[in-house]
């Protein structure tokens, strides 16, 4: 019976394990995705000869509450890129 018990727990560990590393990968694949398409809005915007600096500062002027709204994209973009790094 113990021995049963024994082999049910390390089998449930397994599975928690494989959900745990494929919920990883997930998190990981939706970074660089995010950060995919985060790089390719960049690289239209500087394309198309606009500065995305300038365009938030024309907006945080309009509106400065916008300007904690621009910081926590800046380093939402930051955290991606490290994601990104630590997943390489």
């Amino acid at each position: 019976m113990l021995n049963r018990l024994a082999n049910l727990n390390a089998e449930a560990q397994s599975y928690y394990n494989k959900w745990n590393r494929d919920k990883k990968l997930v998190t990981i694949a939706n970074a660089e995705k995010d950060l995919a398409v985060n790089n390719t809005l960049q690289k239209i915007i500087k394309e198309n000869g606009l500065d995305l600096d300038i365009l938030l500062k024309k907006k945080t002027d309009e509106d400065p509450s916008l300007l904690s709204a621009g910081d926590a994209a800046r380093e939402d973009r930051e955290n991606l890129e490290n994601i990104n790094a630590a997943a390489k």
